[in-house]
């Protein structure tokens, strides 16, 4: 592999060293710790929110044959940036495409269909997607960040550590999806729909909830830090480990049925003790 012949003092691809003799390589630190790991183990283990291509990148680059088994081929995309912006009166829908990756941020897309496609770590950060249709689709691990998706059907989808870190997503529609680990800090998501959703360990600290609908909703370790959470609907949710303000949530919140801890029981019995 090349990575060998990095260390080979005879190989014309030998590395360089600093003063202490320590080997240098010019190349991402995060992905090539992946390398290393799989070399070690043979297991391949992968950080949230890791793009799979840039890992086969570097496995292409060294050389390192059964990382790039492991990996499988490369997906290819149905469409490109470019091929999106030039034909765009051609294209009818984007249900089920494979758009992977792709960067399309500060496009607008109000009102299009996106079902069922295929959005892993594509960027849609500063887009206009008011009204769009992007149920049943995966986007795992992709951008949404300052994306206007106010309205935006996103029932029954996988968002897992998606980022739709400042997006205005006043009534949009989310229930049944996965964002477990997603990130929706200060985001707008006034109205908006997430009965029955999963968010385990998600972070909507500082976002706008109010009226938000959660009930039924997997909610253990979110952080609520700082949220509005005026009017917001608890009913049934399971909101053990989350990270709550339990000390107005009797007057602003509805949490009949709710699920907690003993300790958040606690909280919750001492603040309504103190307001006798």
């Amino acid at each position: 592999s090349m990575l060998a012949a990095l260390f080979d003092p005879d190989s014309p691809f030998s590395s360089t060293r600093d003063d202490t003799g320590a080997f240098l390589f010019d190349r991402d630190p995060d992905y090539f710790r992946v390398l290393l790991n799989f070399l070690r183990t043979g297991k391949l283990r992968l950080d949230k929110g890791m793009n799979v291509d840039a890992v086969r990148d570097e496995a292409e680059f060294f050389q390192i044959g059964r990382l790039l088994q492991e990996l499988g081929p490369r997906e290819i995309c149905d469409l490109t940036r470019h091929e999106i912006i030039t034909n765009r009166k051609n294209i009818m829908s984007f249900s089920g495409l494979r758009l992977m990756g792709l960067d399309l941020s500060y496009l607008t897309f109000k009102n299009e269909v996106f079902s069922r496609a295929d959005l892993r770590y594509a960027n849609f950060s500063n887009a206009k997607m008011q009204m769009s249709k992007l149920a049943h689709v995966n986007a795992t691990g992709a951008q949404f960040e300052h994306t206007r998706l106010a309205k935006a059907d996103l029932r029954e989808a996988v968002f897992k550590a998606a980022r739709f870190v400042g997006a205005n997503m006043v009534q949009a529609i989310l229930c049944s999806s996965d964002l477990r680990h997603a990130h929706l800090t200060k985001a707008d998501c006034t109205g908006a729909l997430f009965q029955k959703a999963i968010l385990v360990g998600a972070d909507l600290s500082y976002s706008i909830l109010k009226q938000a609908k959660f009930q039924n909703c997997d909610l253990r370790h979110v952080n609520f830090s700082l949220a509005d959470l005026s009017e917001a609907h608890f009913t049934g949710a399971d909101l053990r480990g989350a990270v709550l303000n339990w000390e107005d949530w009797e007057d602003h919140c509805y949490f009949r049925n709710a699920i907690v801890t003993q300790q958040q029981y606690n909280q919750i019995a001492m603040s309504k003790s103190a307001k006798r």
